[in-house]
């Protein structure tokens, strides 16, 4: 735990190991003390009750969880994920930077191991990472007024999934078939922070 800091019935935890954060966030879910958790890049954020919990009780909880390995009552979930290249639209500009031939930029793709980092910008857009070494790419120097729900969107080291048509600036390499977010579903999010997500070729 690199740094923990409270903001009156909050508590934001910065962690850089992504690991230890991923670790953390799965084990402090089957404590039942805490009414939300999130997962963001380097850090989680835990909301309690401060009429039952003082602070340094806080930091006594989240310390005792944090060495401790990932509690099989609390099973990370799993998805595959069908992904179609053929509706990428910046295929050649992501295998120009990782210096891939397409066929080749696909086989990697399709087996690296993604954690699901984060999830914001849009209800249901999720940020993703894996441990592979990859250049970054930067986004695009005009972002398009219209992506595709479904889309995936790829930056080198991290990749992205669109939950809902709209704006977006990330580099376009295909898409899934399988909707992320339902307003009929509670919650509605299919995946959420924590998720580990293995695409697979359509």
């Amino acid at each position: 735990m690199d740094d923990i800091r409270f903001y009156e019935d909050h508590a934001r935890i910065t962690i850089i190991d992504d690991g230890i954060r991923h670790t953390l966030f799965q084990n402090l879910r089957s404590v039942h003390i805490f009414e939300e958790i999130i997962i963001g890049i380097n850090e989680l954020c835990v909301k309690f009750d401060p009429l039952a919990f003082s602070e340094k009780e806080i930091i006594a909880i989240i310390s005792a969880q944090i060495t401790q390995p990932v509690l099989k009552t609390n099973k990370i979930r799993q998805h595959h994920f069908s992904i179609d290249f053929n509706t990428a639209l910046d295929m050649a500009l992501v295998c120009n930077h990782m210096n891939m031939k397409q066929t080749e930029f696909q086989h990697w793709f399709t087996h690296q191991y993604f954690k699901v980092d984060m999830m914001g910008f849009q209800p249901g857009f999720a940020y993703l990472s894996h441990d592979s070494q990859a250049p970054s790419i930067s986004r695009l120097d005009k972002p398009r007024a219209m992506v595709s729900n479904g889309s995936v969107g790829f930056l080198g080291k991290t990749a992205c999934i669109y939950a809902h048509d709209g704006p977006g600036g990330w580099p376009i390499i295909g898409s899934i078939n399988t909707p992320i977010f339902n307003h009929d579903q509670n919650p509605p999010n299919l995946i959420q922070g924590g998720d580990n997500i293995l695409f697979e070729l359509l």
